[in-house]
């Protein structure tokens, strides 16, 4: 016996039961043992009660496999191959472990069977049937198997750790449980290749010996199936067609036939013809010619062209060869297209190389050497181009052999080389002096050229342009989407719908070789990203965040990932852009949309990071959440702006089962952000559906505050009606609580004051705005809250001006300032003593001009735009009136830019009026005219008198144009579009143009 025998029979456990074993001659086969296994499996059924449940021939499959084995623990020690027993007996383990797991069962089944399939076919290579032959074969596998040994005591040690555990252990930890034994698929991969490439057991003729007798087995074992189930036997059926044993054998012929194909010698090779460029390629023409400009330099003609797969990096490089002028230094013959897309070894690669290169092979030996020196014998400039090279170079050990066989060839100088990969970094940039490219998405006017090219019915499509968008503006996606637009007559609208609920997934009825899942999957499905679990939870996250993200604010995100060694990994597979931000130093890390179109198909991103991505963008809202007013607003809007997009991805998006009923944390960051954007940018849609997920909870403090901010953003949009609706519905609501609710009646006192401001614009309302003023500020001042209590004057004495009480307005205005410490609110109380001032009877315009100054100095000090916008007009309208017309212009501008920021058309369209009257004070009529223009398209049509005012002042313009620019035109003053009017004095009256200012404010 060999040493691995003596070892094992030293260390027999009794659950092992050796002494049951039966003992096989050194003549058997093991394949033969395997029938007979299959044989006593069947007659021990037969005699089963009909009511038992039966294996499925999966099951039936593993164990004969264990019991061959078992029987093989101790035949190995007639076998000269040390160490071999004790493999096989830590295999058994591993094996036993498997079957005892529950947790993790399908990953666990994968392990057992891979590790089932390694050892049955390595003992069939190692049966003594050819001693003489294989003797110097047995003698340099020891080093393999003891190797293999170690490796699969390291994982028989890790799946021992989980098996140990108790059951609720297992559950609560089954992601860690899973990493381990991703790790451990990972490191016997990692010793089958190591394994297989020493000592290419697979190139041997048995194994397609075996590959015919494991046939023969399935038509026995299908027989005994069939037969099984004529007896009524019960069987489990619970298991797909997967577990057929022909499909695993067909599988496994599949798997010899690439085999057989990486043993076979270049000379049984093809030859590949290099491609054409594509029939329509637009928007890389620059980069062509600068690409083949390099190639005819010595000095410079190692490019390599990286970037995600579907960028085109392969139609460019065929663009490249094609151009002029390197047909013309590279004449037929010394151009050669190396595809690498199927060398998934070195040898494989080094085939392909013979193959393209035409090299004759002579005595069967393919080296590197022979090709180096086919190239050296000739000084001619050649170009090679190696295509898809990131399959070689992702290979296990392909940054060693690879980058070995890549350093020869570029030392070649005569030789130039241009590689197109998935990567984010040339192979052996420290030895080899690239000329990088890094591919990035076409511009949208590449992309639309394509399209109508591809789809000439598309042109006046005017969904087009967001359809590209959508697809990230990237050439292979663009062709396939006008591709299935023409085939289909679908409109852009159409495919967009598709695109949005089926992914790339909408292409896998496309059997043609084209199919954008083909190309994503290469990436997201190497062993390069399976190795790195971090590497594959980070790709799911990212899919969610269709912004990116900042690698500061993924710890956000993601608080429990490896975060460096994620990033490395998915830069290296390509699947990872990074993206200048605008004012930061921090680049945005992201998916392209195609790739996160196709994680999210299929359930390929777990719930538990949907789940755990979710509760995160919660988090982050509630740590950011502030009102205007707080002292950390200018920060934490910035913050959660830079991930808006995210934010209603992950917030609004369609809700799992799972997620149906929103926890009270999913409620208070919904309403968060609401309020976060009507401070900022408004959204009619979003607050809508806040009030919607609020009234579902039937929560009431959530449905006040919903309704309240639906109420508040009607009138940061200047709909004043239905924001009264909306204002008037959450105030009753927050009058239902008890009065020991201190802070929900604050709350509902702020709400009775963004009523009274919003009741000033809406004259159809019932509401009687005098009183319900007095009343709102009188229950303001019950609360003892000075900020409550100084808001509630304020109101109270914007709804006094509005009825021209100017004197009983200035003293509460006043006190209200003593009252109020925050800068907005100084900065409305100020602009409303403007106002005051300038209505007052002696007209003190230099008071009001004051006052207005000191309510922008206040402005700046907030990120409010509404409030900068409001006093921004009062500014200009002040100083036009006092002949300042420079300074007023500069306010005009900032009205009209904050307007236009925050989507207040309302506002927008006072802006451009002010300009309009600008423009005339400068006697430039036909910019006067267009402002007014301007401004009409801006009011809603329920805006009579704005558009009345508007189609008045314009043709007045026209009558004015061509008279003398020095004519004065008069100062017209109203602060009530309606229904009261009150001319402040003309500084000069020559027309009834005028410069005019509503009475109201937004805060």
């Amino acid at each position: 016996m060999g040493r691995g025998a003596k070892k094992q029979g030293m260390e027999t456990k009794p659950s092992e039961k050796p002494e049951k074993l039966p003992v096989i001659a050194p003549q058997s086969t093991l394949v033969e043992d395997l029938t007979e296994v299959i044989e006593l499996k069947s007659d021990e059924l037969s005699n089963e009660n009909s009511l038992s449940v039966v294996p499925t021939t999966t099951a039936y499959t593993m164990a004969t496999m264990k019991e061959v084995l078992t029987v093989s623990q101790t035949a190995a020690g007639l076998m000269p191959v040390p160490f071999l027993q004790d493999a096989i007996g830590v295999a058994l383990k591993i094996i036993q472990i498997c079957e005892d797991a529950s947790a993790v069962e399908q990953k666990v089944r994968n392990l057992q069977e891979r590790i089932s399939c390694l050892m049955i076919d390595i003992l069939h290579h190692v049966t003594p049937e050819v001693e003489e032959e294989n003797n110097q074969l047995l003698k340099g596998i020891e080093e393999d198997i003891k190797q293999l040994l170690r490796t699969l005591e390291t994982i028989n040690e890790d799946l021992q750790k989980i098996s140990d555990q108790n059951r609720w252990i297992q559950a609560i930890y089954k992601e860690l449980n899973l990493s381990t034994l991703e790790d451990c698929m990972d490191r016997l991969s990692v010793a089958v290749e190591r394994f297989t490439l020493s000592n290419d057991l697979h190139d041997s003729k048995l194994l397609h010996e075996l590959l015919g007798r494991l046939s023969s087995l399935a038509n026995k074992i299908d027989a005994m199936h069939e037969d099984m189930k004529h007896r009524a036997i019960k069987v489990d059926v619970t298991a797909d067609k997967v577990d057929d044993i022909h499909i695993k054998v067909n599988n496994i012929q599949k798997v010899l036939s690439e085999l057989k194909r990486s043993g076979t010698r270049s000379d049984t090779l093809a030859r590949q013809d290099m491609p054409l460029k594509p029939e329509i390629f637009h928007g890389r023409d620059d980069l062509v010619n600068d690409i083949a400009q390099l190639l005819l330099q010595e000095e410079t003609s190692r490019v390599c062209i990286i970037g995600p797969g579907g960028m085109g990096k392969t139609s460019v490089s065929l663009a490249v060869v094609e151009s002029p002028p390197i047909q013309e230094r590279f004449p037929d013959g010394n151009l050669i297209w190396v595809p690498c897309i199927e060398a998934t070894s070195a040898t494989l690669f080094l085939e392909i190389l013979y193959s393209q290169l035409q090299i004759p092979t002579g005595d069967k030996q393919l080296t590197l050497a022979k090709i180096i020196s086919e190239l050296a014998a000739s000084k001619e400039p050649r170009l090679i181009m190696l295509d898809n090279f990131e399959t070689p170079w992702n290979t296990p050990g392909g940054h060693q052999k690879i980058g070995d066989i890549i350093r020869k060839l570029a030392k070649l100088s005569h030789v130039a080389i241009l590689v197109t990969m998935r990567g984010n970094h040339p192979p052996c940039d420290k030895a080899i002096k690239w000329q990088s490219k890094d591919l990035k998405a076409t511009d949208e006017a590449a992309c639309l050229r394509i399209y109508h090219d591809i789809y000439p019915g598309s042109e006046n499509d005017p969904d087009v342009v967001g359809l590209l968008a959508a697809l990230g503006h990237m050439p292979f996606a663009v062709k396939l989407v006008a591709n299935l637009g023409l085939d289909s007559k679908w409109n852009a609208k159409r495919s967009l719908e598709e695109w949005l609920t089926l992914g790339p997934d909408l292409f896998d009825l496309n059997e043609a070789e084209e199919n954008m899942n083909r190309s994503i999957r290469p990436s997201v499905e190497s062993n390069l990203v399976k190795r790195n679990p971090n590497a594959l939870t980070l790709l799911a996250i990212l899919s969610l965040l269709p912004a990116g993200t900042s690698e500061q604010n993924l710890s956000l995100w993601a608080p429990a990932l490896t975060i460096g060694s994620a990033i490395a990994t998915l830069s290296q597979a390509a699947l990872l852009v990074e993206k200048k931000r605008e004012n930061s130093v921090s680049p945005v890390l992201f998916v392209v949309p195609v790739v996160q179109s196709f994680m999210q198909q299929k359930n390929r991103i777990a719930e538990e990071v949907r789940t755990q991505i979710h509760l995160s963008c919660c988090e982050y809202i509630l740590s950011h959440a502030c009102r205007v007013h707080d002292p950390t607003f200018p920060q934490k809007w910035k913050a959660l702006a830079a991930e808006d997009t995210n934010i209603q991805s992950i917030l609004f998006s369609s809700p799992t089962p799972q997620r149906n009923v929103p926890s009270h944390r999913t409620l208070e960051a919904l309403v968060a952000f609401s309020w976060h954007r009507c401070d900022t940018k408004p959204s009619l849609e979003i607050a809508n559906h806040v009030v919607t997920v609020a009234k579902a909870s039937g929560v009431v403090r959530y449905i006040a505050s919903a309704v309240w901010c639906l109420g508040k953003t009607y009138f940061q949009l200047s709909d004043f009606r239905l924001s009264c609706d909306h204002l008037q519905e959450a105030r009753q609501l927050f009058n239902t609580f008890p009065p020991d609710e201190i802070e929900l009646r604050r709350l509902g006192g702020q709400c009775g004051i963004d009523l009274v401001n919003a009741a000033r614009f809406e004259y159809s309302s019932e509401i009687s705005r005098w009183d319900f003023a007095l009343t709102v500020a009188e229950e303001c001042a019950a609360l003892s809250d000075d900020l409550l209590h100084g808001r509630g004057l304020v109101a109270l004495g914007f709804m006094m001006c509005q009825h021209e009480a100017w004197n009983a307005a200035l003293p509460r205005l006043n006190r209200a300032k003593t009252m109020l410490k925050d800068p907005l609110d100084l900065a409305v109380v100020c602009q409303v003593i403007s106002w005051v001032d300038s209505q007052r009877p002696r007209f003190q315009f230099d008071c009001a001009e004051d006052a207005i100054q000191e309510a922008w100095k206040h402005a700046e000090l907030t990120d409010s735009p509404f409030i900068q916008a409001q006093i921004s007009l009062d500014f200009c309208t002040i100083l036009f009136s006092r002949d300042k017309d420079a300074e007023a212009w500069k306010y005009a501008d900032i009205a009209l830019m904050k307007a236009s920021y925050t989507g207040d058309q309302y506002t927008a369209g006072e802006a451009l009026q002010l300009m309009g009257y600008g423009y005339i004070r400068k006697g430039d009529y036909e910019n006067a005219y267009s402002a007014y223009e301007a401004a009409y398209k801006k009011y809603s049509p329920a805006n009579d008198i704005d558009l009345a005012r508007c189609c008045k002042y314009m043709g007045e313009i026209d009558s004015l144009r061509g008279l003398d620019p020095a004519k004065q035109i008069g100062v017209h003053r109203r602060f009530r579009p309606r229904p009261y009017t009150r001319r402040l004095g003309p500084l000069t009256v020559r027309t009834s143009i005028s410069v005019w200012r509503p009475l109201h404010s937004r805060n």
